[in-house]
This record gives structure tokens, C-alpha cells and sequence, in this order.
């Protein structure tokens, strides 16, 4: 098989499965529009970047862990491959416990923090204490998936995330329409729909389809568990930019244009999480290929996997901003936004828009980075972008042009990393000797 139609095998069932994976946060925006209005849709917009911590510590432990069992399929080495699948259960298992117990005792701090008044205070407590309490499960499913696609089973991962997808929708309806649950239910259906994810991506594993098995005797903490936090650390940024940029949006969204402004980002950010979540998915059906490439030292066609990767998120990229500029005044009201809080919606998406040429290139060449071993450049891309590009933007842009800088920021941050991107670039086209797994 061709590299391009391999390239593309992996791709398109990576993305949509993101795309679903994105729609579990849009469905519950969609219902609790309905049923609790602008208040929960601003409550929710604050418990997320508490809640991206699950996603990324869950996702950083399953990339690891996914780089590597790759790398050795390349390599032939099978149980290898398998004791590092098993590895990386444990350490979902652990955090997925650990992490409420840490958390959840200053979670009314964290959220005060975070901006939330006295009267959104109550509902996104609740909804973030239960997806944390719960977040056991979405760990282990995510490092499940990430090991199905690594095990070259890109499509049933695919639908795995439909299985969650379709319990989330029914038990969305049925909690916070006919229980009248409100932002509880929301978060006890997503909690349920992510366990039966998790189960069936485990019945996978028991199956005679399946190149990795489950085995208790290897679910130990080793020196192999340090490897995969290790490769895995720019995947945790990835959804720590998530966080970081709902954080710190939520905050200026908050001090330039009060609760009818952080209602507006909430839409936003849904429609910035789309583009993100396709991009992010291009991402994780290149680092499969790459991983594999790189581990049976088949270098060069490592490289033109993620060039393939860069140039598709690109195009892609530029369908997602004329769909953006064309829907902007559609998907406020669909979202059970109206009047002011509708029109700043619609507004700040038209802005952000162009966010999207360079989002996804960038995340495609971090990713490219980090399944080839380049953790340093991987790094300083996704973590620069959490802590120092993104915030200066956001701190700046407003001081100029108020609202709207907020909502320019995504795209100004974009420019300055791309340029970053092509320094890296760059060096790896020199020939630089940064560490690479297998000396490619």
C-alpha cells in the first residue's frame, strides 16, 4: 500500500473519531441551552478547563504509551509492545484515582478562581466534582482507543467513540429533559456513556482480533512507565492549551463583557473545539504511522507521513474557515443563545475564524515531533503556546481593542507558533542532531 493511501486509511477514521469525541461536549452545551439556559452554558464554560485535566493527563499516559507500542511493532518486537499496553493501564487506573482525591477538596477554590460568581458557582461545582469523580473511566477509554489505533484497528476506534456518542445523546434527553437534572444530569450522562466506551474497548483486547492483551502479571509501575510520560509530556500540553485557552478566555470574557460575554465564548470555544478536535484527530492517525516508521528505521517515510499530515491540515484548515464565516449567525441560536449574547457569539466567531488556516499545521507538526522522538521541539510548541504566546495575546489584544482583541487572540497566537513550526522545520531539513528515537 501506497504511503499516501496508508496516510489516508488512518486519517480519516482518526478524525472523525475526534469529531465524535468533540461532539460528547457540543451535545451537552446543545441540551443544557435548552434546559438550563445562559447560566449553565457559562457555568459549564468554567468547569471545563478543570476538566481537561482528566483528558490530559489520561491522553498524555495513552500517547506514551501508543509512540511506543508502535515503535515496536515496527520493530517486530511484539511483547514488547504488549508489556508497554499493560504498563499504560496501570497508570490510567492510578491517576484515574488519584487525581479526584487531589483535586475535588479545592475545587470550589479552583473555580472561584477561575472567575465563577455565587450564582454559577453551585452547578459547576457539581458538574465538574462528578466528571472528576467519574474520570477513571474517560482515562482508561482513551488510553484503550489510543492502544486500538496503535494495535492498527483505526476504524473501531472510530466507532467505539460512536458507542459512547449515541449513550451520551439518549442519556442527555433522558436525565435533563425528563428528570429535569439539569447540569448533573449532563454530567452523569457523559459519565455513563464514557463507561460504556471504556467496556467495550476493553472486550476488545479479549478478543482473537487483537495483536495486545490484557495480562495482570505486567501491570506494574517500572522504569518503562517513566518512558511513556516521557513521550507522552506534549500530548498533555496539547489538552493543557485546552484548558489554558478556555482559562483565560473565560477570565477576559468575564472582565470585557460580563456573563453575556463568557455565555458567547462558551459557543465560541464549541466552534473553535470542532476544528480543533478534526485537527487533533489528523494528528493521532499521523503518530501511529510515524511511531511505526521511525521504530523499523524507516526514516524518510516517517518524514513524508508528516508532510502529507501538515499540507492536509492546512487545506483542511481552510475549508473550516469559510464554514465558520458562513454558519457564524446560525450556531448561536442553535446553541439556545439569543438577543446580545447571540449577536457577540456570532461576532466573535466571524473573528476567530482565521484561526484555522494555521491551527491544525501547527498541531499536525507537534505531533509529527513527538511520535518521531523530538520531544524538545514538540515541547516548546505546545507548551509556549499554553503559557506564554496564547496569555500575551489575551493580555495584550484587549488593552487595544477590547472584546474583540479577546476574541483575536486564537488567530494572533497562531502566526507567532507557525513561525515557530518553521524554525523547526528548518533544522530538521539541516540535518540538526536532535535525539531521535532509533538515531533516524
Amino acid at each position: 500500500m501506497s504511503d499516501l493511501k496508508l496516510f489516508f486509511r488512518y486519517i480519516t477514521p482518526s478524525m472523525l473519531g475526534m469529531l465524535i469525541a468533540g461532539v460528547y461536549s457540543i451535545v451537552d452545551i446543545f441540551f443544557v441551552g435548552i434546559a438550563v439556559g445562559e447560566e449553565g452554558l457559562a457555568a459549564i464554560s468554567l468547569a471545563f478547563p478543570v476538566v481537561m485535566l482528566v483528558y490530559g493527563i489520561g491522553d498524555m499516559i495513552g500517547t506514551g504509551a501508543g509512540i511506543l507500542i508502535s515503535r515496536e511493532r515496527g520493530c517486530g518486537n511484539a511483547a514488547e509492545a504488549n508489556r508497554f499496553f499493560n504498563r499504560m493501564l496501570l497508570m490510567e487506573l492510578l491517576a484515574g484515582v488519584l487525581l479526584p482525591l487531589l483535586v475535588i477538596p479545592w475545587l470550589g477554590l479552583i473555580l472561584t478562581g477561575s472567575g465563577a460568581t455565587p450564582e454559577l458557582l453551585p452547578g459547576a461545582y457539581s458538574y465538574t466534582a462528578i466528571l472528576l469523580g467519574a474520570g477513571v473511566m474517560q482515562m482508561v477509554a482513551m488510553g484503550l482507543m489510543t492502544a486500538i489505533r496503535n494495535d492498527g484497528r483505526p476504524i473501531l476506534a472510530m466507532w467505539l467513540v460512536v458507542v459512547g456518542l449515541v449513550g451520551n445523546i439518549g442519556l442527555d434527553a433522558l436525565f435533563m429533559i425528563g428528570l429535569g437534572w439539569g447540569l448533573v444530569g449532563a454530567a452523569v450522562a457523559t459519565v455513563l456513556a464514557q463507561g460504556m466506551a471504556m467496556l467495550c474497548s476493553l472486550g476488545y483486547f479479549f478478543t482473537r482480533y487483537a495483536g495486545l492483551g490484557v495480562r495482570i502479571r505486567e501491570m506494574r509501575l517500572s522504569r518503562e512507565c517513566g518512558r511513556i510520560l516521557s513521550l507522552g509530556i506534549p500530548t498533555f500540553g496539547n489538552q493543557l492549551s485546552i484548558g489554558a485557552m478556555l482559562f483565560f478566555h473565560n477570565w477576559q470574557s468575564l472582565a470585557y463583557g460580563g456573563v453575556v460575554a463568557l455565555a458567547a465564548y462558551t459557543v465560541i470555544s464549541t466552534v473553535e473545539s470542532v476544528g480543533s478536535m478534526l485537527m487533533t484527530g489528523m494528528g493521532a492517525g499521523v503518530q501511529p504511522l510515524v511511531s511505526y516508521f521511525f521504530g523499523g528505521g524507516r526514516c524518510r517515510r516517517g518524514h513524508r507521513i508528516g508532510n502529507y499530515g501538515m499540507v492536509s491540515a492546512f487545506l483542511l484548515g481552510i475549508v473550516m474557515m469559510f464554514a465558520s464565516m458562513v454558519a457564524c449567525r446560525f450556531v448561536p441560536w442553535s446553541m439556545g443563545l439569543s438577543g446580545e449574547a447571540a449577536e457577540e457569539a456570532a461576532h466573535g466567531i466571524l473573528i476567530g475564524s482565521s484561526a484555522f488556516l494555521l491551527l491544525g499545521v501547527v498541531r499536525v507538526g507537534s505531533v509529527y515531533f513527538q511520535a518521531s522522538g523530538r520531544i524538545i521541539p514538540a515541547s516548546i510548541l505546545i507548551y509556549g503556546d499554553s503559557f506564554c504566546i496564547l496569555p500575551l495575546c489575551l493580555l495584550v489584544l484587549p488593552l487595544f481593542f477590547g472584546l474583540n482583541g479577546v476574541w483575536a487572540a486564537m488567530p494572533v497566537s497562531r502566526i507567532f507558533l507557525f513561525g515557530l513550526l518553521l524554525f523547526f522545520l528548518r533544522r530538521r531539513r539541516e540535518g540538526n542532531s536532535m535525539r531521535v528515537l532509533n538515531g533516524c
